[in-house]
Order: C-alpha cells, then sequence, then structure tokens
C-alpha cells in the first residue's frame, strides 16, 4: 500500500494523477490523505 500526503487539495486532480501514475507502476492500493480542504 501506498500513502500519499498532501496539505491541502482544491480539487483532487494531483492526488488522482499520482495515484494513477503510481497503480501503473505496480502499486496494489494507494491512500490519499489531505489535511485540509480549500472551500469555494
Amino acid at each position: 500500500m501506498v500513502v500519499l500526503i498532501d496539505d491541502v487539495v482544491t480539487t483532487g486532480a494531483s492526488l488522482q494523477e499520482c495515484a494513477r501514475v503510481l497503480k501503473n507502476s505496480g502499486a496494489k492500493e494507494v491512500l490519499g490523505l489531505t489535511l485540509a480542504r480549500t472551500m469555494s
């Protein structure tokens, strides 16, 4: 399992792209954790 940690998420696009690359490279599971979310 790979855990991605980000300080702030706005759209989630960065986490999604990182997860996609990791899965394509063989990661079985990818978990994304963020500390805050921007409000629109």
